[in-house]
């Protein structure tokens, strides 16, 4: 953050962190900050937003960054907001898929159907119907 236009007077604004995809606690960690400038201080201020790492592969999420309640006669300027994007370095990976529980049923029309228990780990389980009466496993 960068004050300009003088450096007369106390002057502070608050920066409100807000996820968008993110999720506060599980991708970032509170960040909320109000940040002051002394009288005569003209030097940059930033902020430090910490980002927690996960193995899931989620895609790339943001945290919008939006600066509220000026205070000591200062004015905002033309960038009040941001956005923050916490690219994923996470990568899905085959070795985290689980097959559990084939069956064989009767699908009621004289085929058979055969049923897999998928679990992606980090994610729901999920039950995969494979028609065996129009298919053929190799």
């Amino acid at each position: 953050l960068r004050r300009t236009g003088g450096s007369d007077g106390v002057v502070s604004v608050d920066v409100v962190v807000r996820g968008d995809t993110a999720i506060e606690g599980e991708d970032y960690l509170p960040a909320a900050e109000t940040i002051t400038w002394q009288d005569g201080d003209t030097g940059d201020k930033s902020l430090t937003i910490v980002t927690l790492d996960d193995t899931l592969a989620e895609g790339d999420e943001t945290i919008n960054l939006t600066l509220a309640n000026v205070s000591g006669g200062a004015a905002l300027g033309g960038n009040d907001s941001a956005v923050l994007t916490i690219v994923d370095d996470d990568v899905s990976n085959v070795r985290n898929i689980i097959v559990s529980g084939t069956e064989k049923q009767r699908d009621g029309a004289g085929g058979a159907d055969l049923l897999f228990l998928l679990m992606l780990l980090g994610y729901a389980s999920l039950r995969l119907r494979y028609p065996l009466a129009r298919s053929r496993l190799v």
